[in-house]
């Protein structure tokens, strides 16, 4: 009984009819579970698996069996039945000298029938492996081919296939690549790592090797920046190397220009930050140089949190709602920020939020750029209170010099009075004008050095002076002993200004208390003699005058623009109904505060 087989096996008998044919037919069918045919009357020859030849019949269809050989995608068995002494007829000369011979097998005759199942099944199973490889080979050239990337099959350095892509990345039909060495399409630093590569391509069913950057020539001469990995299989019954060429042209340019662009942002003076909007908590994932820089906090400490560190007391919640939802809803947003650098020292930030989607149109990332832009903010007010102050005082002035001066041409009053009046409206016109010198020294920031002042004497000798100048003055002064701390030199001034101002009520009273805290030192200046009106105060803490609102004079401004260039801190509290002044400074033995350019 013949083995069982996936399919039953063609075999085709080129024989004259007659009891011979059906005989061996017979055989064929029941012995081997064949499916025997024969050939048309037209000569025309059917498929067939594997097929038995007479010597009368060969003559006739040699041609025809020839050609069904040739055009065979796999290796197709012919038998010749006839005397021991047959010689199989050979390939004629104008036959490829690579072709096979026509015959693979001859039996004589008479042959029994398991001898006769036997020759023919050994063909057949040789067959059904070539079926099986050539299946295989098919398979694998359609796969190569649909595959993006170019694939060269080497052998001994040769190239004996290239597939589409590498057709068209070499700008080469495939006649141009076939048979070429593959060296020919290196340049020439290239040319001794592509050796080598193919000779350490690992045996086969090992593995491959590792991609090496190669730079490829195209037939015309244009450089390819590639890289190639090779690995052996089986090409018509050949171990060959399969050459996989990438082209990275393109990534290795993409590859230049986010360098250049991590560079520039590296080197940028703004802040730049990059969040994960779909992690808990929208962490920090890269912040640049600029930004550890105008913070103070190093990388460490920045990457895996939320940016709200940089929020502080004074950091205004509305804007931070305006952001929130600005993020909430995937919007950009541009907002200027109160915030706080590591070391405590507010800076404003210009906050600009940039949103990123990924390639399927979701919210990934949030592009967030800072700008220290405090000395912008601080002389816009400061500009803004200088026009409003100058304006409303110089013009109140110069109507009380002219009003009066007006009554003493009209003879209307008292010349001398009217002289007196005119000159305490210059004098104050000309302290006016001390103290725009003074503003004017402040927002130019012309005094850049920061010194080392001792605080406690500095508030100690303003104290002194208040109650020699306001004899029934209560004022309390207590300070935690030798107070350092590094200020601008315009702070001396203003802080003997304010407690003279003090000074500026029925019954003068304050108290004033100096404590160090850590790496940070606090001034604070409580007012119960009602000298500062409130809602000066007020005024001052916020970020600018508005139009109906003004001070009378630049003392109060003069001192909170002093503390901040001293890189501390002003801000307005309440003392059961009394104003506080609170102030913080950086201690004199910490690094010096960070300085706006």
């Amino acid at each position: 009984m013949y083995e069982s087989r996936d399919r039953t096996d063609t075999v085709l008998l080129v024989m004259a009819s007659g009891r011979d044919r059906d005989l061996l037919s017979d055989r064929l069918e029941t012995g081997g579970g064949y499916e025997v045919l024969t050939p048309t009357e037209s000569a025309t020859l059917p498929a067939y698996d594997a097929c038995l030849i007479d010597g009368d019949s060969l003559e006739q269809y040699e041609d025809a069996l020839r050609q069904r050989k040739r055009d065979a995608d796999a290796y197709l068995p012919h038998l010749l039945l006839d005397g021991a002494d047959t010689e199989p007829p050979q390939p004629s000369a104008s036959e490829d000298p690579i072709d096979d011979p026509l015959i693979d097998d001859v039996l004589s005759r008479p042959v029994d029938e398991g001898t006769l199942v036997r020759r023919i099944e050994n063909l057949l199973a040789t067959r059904r492996a070539s079926v099986a490889l050539a299946d295989r080979e098919l398979q694998y050239r359609q796969l190569v081919e649909l595959t993006p990337q170019a694939v060269l099959l080497v052998d001994d350095g040769r190239i004996v296939y290239a597939n589409a892509a590498a057709v068209e990345l070499f700008d080469a039909a495939s006649t141009e690549l076939r048979g070429e060495h593959v060296t020919r399409f290196v340049d020439e630093a290239g040319e001794t790592a592509l050796t080598a590569l193919l000779d350490a391509v690992p045996p086969a069913g090992e593995g491959a090797s590792e991609f090496i950057d190669v730079r490829f020539e195209t037939v015309d001469g244009r450089h390819i920046d590639g890289e190639a990995a090779g690995i052996r299989v089986s090409y018509r019954d050949t171990e060959v190397v399969q050459l996989l060429v990438r082209d990275q042209t393109d990534a290795r340019r993409r590859e230049d220009r986010l360098q250049l662009f991590g560079r520039a942002v590296e080197a940028a003076n703004h802040g730049i930050t990059v969040a994960d909007v779909r992690a808990d908590d929208e962490p920090l994932i890269f912040a640049n140089a600029g930004f550890t820089r105008i913070t103070g906090y190093p990388l460490g400490e920045v990457l895996g949190r939320n940016c709200r560190f940089l929020q502080g007391e004074n950091t205004d919640q509305s804007t931070v709602d305006r952001l929130r939802a600005a993020i909430d809803a995937g919007e950009p947003a541009s907002e200027d920020l109160l915030n706080y650098r590591r070391d405590g020292t507010p800076f404003w930030n210009r906050l600009d939020l940039v949103p990123i989607h990924d390639d399927d149109g979701e919210l990934s990332y949030y592009l967030g750029l800072q700008r220290d832009i405090t000395e912008q903010i601080q002389n816009e007010q400061r500009l803004a209170v200088l026009d409003r102050i100058l304006r409303h005082n110089v013009r109140n002035k110069t109507n009380v010099i002219r009003g009066y001066a007006e009554t003493i041409a009209q003879g209307e009053a008292d010349p001398v009075t009217a002289a007196e009046r005119i000159v305490d409206a210059a004098d104050e016109l000309y302290t006016i004008s001390e103290q725009v010198r003074e503003f004017d020294t402040v927002v130019r920031n012309t005094e850049e050095s920061i010194d080392v002042v001792q605080l406690d004497a500095v508030v100690g000798e303003g104290v002194a002076a208040l109650r020699e100048e306001f004899p029934g003055a209560d004022v309390q002064f207590r300070a935690s002993g030798s107070v350092a701390v590094h200020a601008n030199p315009t702070l001396r001034a203003a802080l003997q200004n304010l407690l003279y101002q003090l000074g500026d009520a029925d019954q003068p009273a304050a108290e004033i208390t100096l404590v160090g805290e850590g790496t940070d030192v606090r001034l604070e200046v409580r007012d119960r003699g009602g000298a500062i009106p409130p809602e000066e105060l007020e005024l001052v803490s916020a970020r600018s005058e508005t139009p109906l609102e003004h001070l009378q004079g630049l003392e109060l401004w003069l001192l909170r623009w002093a503390v901040e260039q001293s890189g501390g801190e002003f801000t307005l509290g309440d003392a059961d109904g009394d104003p506080l002044i609170r102030m913080r400074f950086p201690a004199a033995d910490r690094e010096p505060p960070l300085r706006d350019s």
